[in-house]
């Protein structure tokens, strides 16, 4: 990157010209219909309070795990390590 910039290299602002506005072909329509939609209602709070209960839990089973698998790591880690000194 440095040697491009150091020999003068730059990428344009543009890659093609930009026709001005008169000079555009007029673009089609979309049409839009309005409908109306049903009032927002808040989610029951019991439905609230499961979300959060399930979302902890697996929160605390994904970090358990986790947390066995380094544990297992470097336990590994450290036999394999300290049995390697011994030779």
């Amino acid at each position: 990157m440095l040697a491009l910039l150091s020999l003068g290299w730059r990428k344009t602002a543009r890659a093609a010209p930009r026709l001005q506005r008169g000079l555009r072909p007029p673009r089609p329509g979309i049409p839009v219909s309005e409908v109306a939609v049903p009032t927002y209602r808040r989610t029951a709070l019991w439905k609230r309070v499961w979300a959060l209960a399930t979302t902890s839990s697996l929160a605390v089973l994904t970090g358990t795990l986790i947390a066995i698998v380094v544990a297992v790591g470097v336990s590994w880690g450290v036999t394999t390590l300290s049995g390697m000194l011994k030779r």
